[in-house]
């Protein structure tokens, strides 16, 4: 991993620890923390100019907008199985919404939408959002903020919004349906590590993104025992 750089996430020094905090702000390399987070106090520098510490502790991102989950192995089989879902609301209170980025249906917004007021509008690709209120489609600008490091989104939006939006350089998408979790819901099962939750990254917003960008994102990951998840087979009795 020496010399790779690592996006969106931030060196700090905490006490005689250096952490690596996945918040979504400037890029750090890891030559520069090498052993991305130590709990060692005295780290033993090595002839080759490398750190040596005695573990490693990865703190994880919160639930919050710009956010992204990435569906754990132990769904592979279900519904949400390697999706990529980008969080859009969050509340203690009132729960989670967020919609699948790598979904793609495969149609573009004409061919469920002929009318001419779409006229400009009618390349959109149509992603399936998620399985909550899938005969609903909801209009979403996407754009990666380099100054900001996030991902950025504009939801619900009309169609003279979403034309706007897109001469302003924003990519649309629609969805139908989203994912949706309860008040608690979506943090029991993440203590249940159904779900990782990552900063966002620009390959979020691949081209042409299919579950492969599941695998992608996950290798992108600081700690590599999460990016050994990415190459898992589906049943790991197979391996």
């Amino acid at each position: 991993m020496e010399g790779r750089d690592l996006p969106i996430y931030e060196c700090r020094r905490l006490g005689r620890n250096i952490v690596l905090v996945a918040t979504g702000g400037p890029t750090c390399s890891v030559p520069s923390v090498l052993a991305l987070i130590a709990k060692s106090s005295e780290p033993q520098r090595s002839p080759s100019g490398s750190y040596k510490f005695s573990s490693l502790l990865f703190m994880k991102p919160s639930l919050r907008p710009g956010n992204l989950l990435l569906a754990d192995p132990s769904l592979h089989g279900s519904y949400f199985g390697r999706t990529v879902i980008l969080l859009t609301a969050h509340t203690p209170d009132e729960g989670t919404q967020g919609f699948l980025l790598n979904r793609p249906s495969g149609k573009v917004l004409h061919d469920l939408l002929t009318s001419a007021d779409f006229k400009f509008l009618r390349d959109v690709p149509v992603f399936e959002g998620g399985p909550v209120s899938p005969s609903e489609m909801m209009l979403m600008a996407l754009r990666w903020n380099d100054a900001t490091h996030r991902l950025e989104s504009r939801a619900p939006l009309g169609i003279d919004g979403a034309v706007r939006a897109r001469a302003e350089g924003w990519e649309i998408r629609a969805f139908t349906g989203y994912t949706g979790w309860s008040a608690g819901q979506l943090e029991g099962e993440i203590e249940q590590t159904s779900w990782i939750i990552t900063p966002p990254q620009p390959a979020a917003l691949a081209p042409q993104p299919d579950i492969s960008l599941w695998s992608i994102l996950l290798r992108n990951l600081p700690d590599p025992r999460q990016a050994l998840l990415a190459d898992q087979p589906d049943d790991p009795g197979l391996n």
